[in-house]
């Protein structure tokens, strides 16, 4: 449940997340959000 609301959360903002094998082992989670200029 708590993955499905980040990944909710980051739609919303136009992001997204993404789940890989981590080359240590386990899982990597990468988070991405666009950086937006104030203007």
């Amino acid at each position: 449940l708590g993955l499905a609301i980040v990944e909710s959360a980051m739609q919303q903002h136009r992001g997204w997340v993404k789940a890989d094998d981590s080359p240590l082992g386990g899982l990597r989670l990468t988070l991405w959000l666009p950086l937006y200029k104030r203007t």
